[in-house]
Order: structure tokens, then sequence, then C-alpha cells
């Protein structure tokens, strides 16, 4: 019954007002030639952000039918996975943090395909802006190349969750960039060598972020 609710009632209504609200926002981004070069490559990528920016990156990214999510098996994902299917995003179903092999192999599979994928760099738990490590062994895995992305709104609602999740307020000014491609981990590194790419990942969405941010 829980989920006939909200696959029936909850995600249309969620869908009629979020349409509404997005649509009123203005959003700029910064460099659209990367973005349409990255949607038109039809070569696997990995797409990362933080967990606070999902929603605005998701929204500008709709259409993206070549663009796979990984949503998590829970009622509250049924939800997550309908939006992402109004947005026109594959979906692929499971847990980074209780079922990180399955999800990794699903992300895998999908990369082998010629298709793109999104990960959150900081995961579902955080800690917040700390790249976590899953990105780095799937692009290693893969060969898949990876890239970033970051927005900030002139009015929003900053929740006082884990993430300080941003919400852009209806009407608002929004500043969204993507960063550069950066290559594929290597087969092979590992300890240390690792560690820096996995920096290099934390600190270029580090600089990112700050770039897009209104003063």
């Amino acid at each position: 019954m829980k989920r006939f609710l909200y696959n029936r009632i909850l995600v249309p209504l969620l869908i009629a007002v979020g349409t509404t609200w997005f649509k009123s926002l203005r959003i700029e981004c910064e460099n659209p030639e990367a973005v349409r070069a990255l949607r038109e490559s039809g070569k696997p990528h990995i797409l990362t952000c933080w967990h606070q920016h999902l929603i605005l990156m998701f929204y500008y990214l709709r259409g993206w039918s070549d663009l796979t999510i990984l949503i998590s098996p829970s009622a509250d994902g049924d939800i997550a996975a309908g939006l992402c299917d109004h947005l026109g995003f594959r979906v692929v179903r499971g847990s980074s943090y209780k079922q990180p092999l399955t999800s990794s192999r699903g992300l895998v599979k999908t990369l082998r395909q010629n298709l793109k994928i999104a990960v959150i760099a900081d995961g579902s738990r955080g800690p917040r802006h700390v790249a976590q490590p899953g990105i780095l062994r799937i692009s290693q895995v893969t060969g898949a190349p990876y890239s970033i992305c970051a927005w900030d709104a002139r009015w929003k609602l900053r929740f006082n969750s884990w993430d300080h999740f941003l919400l852009p307020l209806p009407f608002s000014r929004c500043r969204i960039a993507f960063g550069p491609t950066l290559p594929a981990i290597p087969k092979g590194t590992d300890g240390g060598l690792f560690e820096e790419r996995r920096q290099e990942l934390e600190n270029t969405l580090m600089d990112l972020t700050r770039q897009v941010e209104w003063n």
C-alpha cells in the first residue's frame, strides 16, 4: 500500500510541483559547450557532484537517456526512481552503503555498454565534501574518465542535514558549472598514488564549488 501511494500519488504530485518550481529558475551554465560535447560523445563517462548539489544537476541534465543514476531499493528510493524516470534517466537500484559490491557491478556493466553514470562524490551518508573512493574504483575497473559539476543559487534554502542540502527558491538565478574531464585511474594504482587521485578529485570539486558560489 505504501509503495502504491508513493508511485500513484506522491510521485505525480512531486513531478507537478517540481516542474513548475524549477521552470521558474534562471539557470546560467558557465560552460555549455563542455556539456554539449559530453552529451554527444557516445562514450562511457562518470559524472559526479556533492550530495547537496544533486537536485539541480539532475534537473539541468534532464533528457539524457544514456545517463544512469544509482537509486536505493527502499520505498523512498521509489520516489527518486519515479522522478528520475520522469527526467528521462536510466536507473540502477542498489545501495552504495549497504550493497556496495552489487551496486558497483551494476554501474560497471552500464559503463561497459558505452553509457554514462552519475555518482555522488561524498556518498549517501558523507562525511560532507569528502570524496569517497568508490567513483575512482569504478573508473579504474572500466577505464572511464570522470568529470565534476557544482552549482549555487542567489536565493536558496540550506537544510540542516549532514550534507547541508541546497534547494533553489522559485525565480532565483542559478549558476552551474562543469569541471574538466579527469583521466581514468590506471589499473594497478593503489596506496599513496590512489589517495593522491582521490584528493585531486576532492580539491577540484571544492574549487569548482567556490567558483560558482554567490558572494
